[in-house]
């Protein structure tokens, strides 16, 4: 792989945005994905190199211990003496009937994302997947903004 560093009206002992710019294989010329773009496509869509699969509603996630830890509920799963500490698959029961297959794929998802859109009809769903998780980040909007997504419906 070959990268072209670029260092743009640097001054001396300044530090300077870079841009590192490469290609891949002897063709040359593919464009590499953002690394979080090759994040969530690699490893969360692809499951590559997953050490976790949970299972919940007919679904199946092939995922990573490292990014679920994100998660208060897999964090504690994992840690300590539990069962599932050390087991290879995980069969989740989901108690809220308002947590549906594809909410869970966008709350999974979202611990390989920075960001995530969400339509404002599935902001109930999410959110209970959210809280049942136990996901700060994802339910920390203030109920205006909940509220303004659920008028708008």
């Amino acid at each position: 792989m070959l990268y072209a560093l670029t260092v743009r009206d640097g001054k001396p002992g300044q530090q300077v945005p870079v841009l590192l710019s490469g290609t891949r294989g002897s063709r040359g010329g593919k464009k590499l994905k953002s690394t979080s773009k090759y994040i969530y496509q690699t490893l969360f869509l692809n499951g590559e190199n997953s050490d976790i699969r949970i299972c919940a509603l007919g679904q199946e996630w092939n995922l990573h211990k490292v990014y679920l830890c994100q998660s208060g509920y897999f964090s504690s799963m994992f840690s300590g003496s539990w069962k599932e500490s050390s087991m290879m698959e995980i069969n989740l029961e989901i108690p809220d009937q308002n947590i549906d297959a594809e909410a869970l794929q966008v709350v999974f998802g979202s611990l390989y994302r920075d960001d995530v859109l969400i339509k404002p009809s599935r902001v109930i769903s999410i959110l209970a997947a959210a809280c049942m998780l136990q996901l700060v980040g994802i339910h920390e909007k203030p109920p205006c903004c909940l509220l303004e997504c659920k008028i708008k419906q």
